[in-house]
């Protein structure tokens, strides 16, 4: 049912172990994604944003972090309710940028420096899908077209440093959404958004945060342009109420899939005008 939660995280507690003892990342942080809506959590730097968006992710652990309370439960695509905060590792990796896929703060760092653009594209498709080469080769080439990356098949060949800061948040986002997920988590996705990537047609700059940002004009004319269905504000390590400050995003899809097209739309364009 559309109307069942595709994500409920209840009381979320996370802390970090320190010499002096533990620190309370998040505390009591609660909330509901459900299909077609659009979270906003917003707060300060520092605030909890990221912390509860990589414990969805079960990747706070590798961070330090440890999921000291809470459950955190996600509907699966086969109808089966699990609670994240208690599944184990090897489950989770088939869950991860599968079922569930995230769009990283730091491009530079979410990519690996030693493979190319095209080996990174292709390894989630390949082991979530079952893709052959070619098969994964032509989605991957597909997939940078899309987010309009400028010789796409170019691009394939080469590794991270050799592009753009915002190439890369593109490959980025395009990596998050190569296996269609149910749910995407965007960790303030256009920290490294460019300017020049939409050579060709009309452009519209707006300012988010201070920062310039590019939103394609036919973009937002030929995909549906939904505004946030929901805005939380978290202050140390607590949700609340509403404010204007750094952006995380997480997007339930309609069903078992994601459009990327669309997953841009609201990811550029309506943080753009939160």
């Amino acid at each position: 049912m559309l109307d069942h939660p595709l994500a409920t995280i209840e009381n979320l507690r996370v802390e970090f172990q320190t010499k002096d003892g533990p620190v309370v990342g998040v505390e009591d942080v609660s909330f509901e994604i459900r299909p077609g809506e659009t979270i906003c959590i917003v707060g300060e730097s520092g605030s909890g944003k990221s912390v509860s968006s990589l414990s969805l992710m079960r990747l706070i652990e590798y961070g330090g972090g440890d999921i000291a309370g809470g459950r955190l439960l996600f509907k699966r695509g086969n109808g089966d309710e699990i609670d994240l905060a208690k599944t184990d590792q090897s489950l989770m990796r088939t869950i991860r940028g599968n079922e569930i896929g995230m769009i990283f703060q730091e491009p530079m760092t979410a990519l690996n420096p030693v493979f190319t653009v095209g080996r990174q594209l292709t390894e989630g498709l390949r082991m979530h899908k079952g893709l052959n080469k070619a098969e994964a080769e032509a989605r991957a080439l597909d997939l940078l077209k899309q987010v309009r990356i400028p010789e796409p098949e170019r691009r394939l060949a080469q590794y991270p440093h050799e592009l753009s800061g915002g190439m890369r948040q593109r490959v980025v986002i395009a990596m998050a959404l190569a296996c269609e997920p149910r749910l995407l988590i965007a960790d303030e996705p256009n920290d490294e958004a460019d300017i020049d990537n939409a050579s060709g047609t009309d452009k519209t700059e707006v300012v988010v945060e201070g920062a310039g940002y590019v939103v394609v004009d036919d973009l937002k004319a030929d995909l549906d342009a939904s505004s946030f269905t929901g805005q939380l504000e978290i202050t140390r390590g607590q949700i609340t109420g509403g404010a204007e400050d750094d952006v995380d995003i997480i997007v339930g899809s309609q069903g078992a899939s994601v459009d990327l097209g669309q997953a841009i739309n609201e990811t550029y364009i309506d943080a753009s005008y939160m």
